[in-house]
């Protein structure tokens, strides 16, 4: 069982070797390095969406208001900057808000003891629906200081890039390394023993919440900066491409089992199909169905392992 699980991060690095070969061969621009070099900054926000996924998964719920609390933060930074409120200041609200999104999934979730799927699939609505409102489905520029995070570089690399990077190590640091990473997966494996263990479940579940709408609110803070202007529909469909990372990274549904360099590689794959796809001049529809396979291939793979498990034990 070990060693088939030691193979995933093998097999993502082959699947990631394909992916180049394949479409390098779509595309004479393909591998050139400026086009790599720009490829960073969607690599870099689209495994900022998974991050918080990820957290959430770990626990055993599932988060499906990632790519709305993503727009929300975007708007947020937009109206508070358009306020006259300092750029630094209106990051920092902008992150509380997102903060705040996931606590209240996190206290829906655990308190009220409803299922994350429906109170998540909810705050979607809520949320996407509380952007549209307050921006009247218009775009609202951002000031110059901003660009830096979305255009700017530190050296040759994207600001996104080294965000995104630093995140993922620190993240995986926690949780590695501290009791809460402990907590998490303990939780993710069995809750009720978790409980009896002494873990406060609750506690430690909203955290997870609160740290996935942290990360798609700064996802959104960095999108924005990007394209310079805050909008509403930012993030559609972004929840399948999140699950999509963490599971074909090696994540279980089921909780208890991530893989952070697995969801970052997962991530590589997933925006150079994207990126391949749209050079081909490929739709996006069809984009989508490739996408929703390798989600259902990444789910089939993960309960293959876990059969695997029960027949070993």
């Amino acid at each position: 069982m070990k060693k088939l699980m030691k193979n995933n991060f093998f097999i993502l690095i082959l699947v990631l070797i394909i992916v180049m070969a394949v479409m390098s061969g779509m595309s004479d621009y393909f591998l050139t390095a400026d086009y790599l070099l720009n490829a960073t900054r969607f690599i870099s926000e689209t495994s900022m969406i998974g991050l918080g996924m990820t957290l959430v998964i770990l626990t055993g719920g599932i988060d499906l208001s990632v790519g709305s609390m993503m727009a929300l933060s975007s708007i947020c930074l937009g109206l508070t900057c358009q306020a006259g409120v300092p750029a630094a200041l209106a990051v920092l609200i902008s992150l509380a808000v997102g903060a705040a999104g996931g606590a209240l999934n996190g206290y829906a979730v655990c308190k009220m003891n409803l299922p994350a799927l429906i109170v998540t699939l909810a705050t979607m609505g809520l949320f996407r629906g509380i952007a549209l409102g307050i921006s009247g489905g218009s775009a609202i520029p951002v000031p110059d200081a901003l660009y830096f995070l979305g255009q700017g570089n530190v050296g040759p690399l994207p600001m996104q890039l080294v965000i995104t990077t630093g995140a993922y190590m620190i993240v995986a640091v926690f949780i590695y390394k501290s009791n809460f990473g402990v907590y998490l997966k303990g939780i993710g494996y069995n809750e009720e023993v978790a409980v009896f263990s002494g873990i406060k479940v609750t506690w430690n579940k909203v955290k997870a919440y609160m740290l996935s709408g942290f990360f798609a609110a700064l996802l959104g803070i960095l999108f924005t900066c990007r394209v310079s202007s805050a909008k509403a529909d930012y993030g559609n469909n972004y929840e399948m491409d999140a699950i999509t990372i963490a599971v074909f990274g090696g994540a279980s549904l089921a909780g208890g089992k991530v893989s952070f360099a697995g969801s970052y590689i997962a991530a590589i794959i997933i925006v150079l199909i994207r990126l391949g796809l749209t050079t081909a001049a490929i739709q996006t529809e069809i984009q989508s169905v490739i996408i929703g396979m390798i989600l259902i291939l990444a789910v089939a793979f993960n309960n293959f392992v876990a059969s695997r498990k029960e027949i070993e034990i």
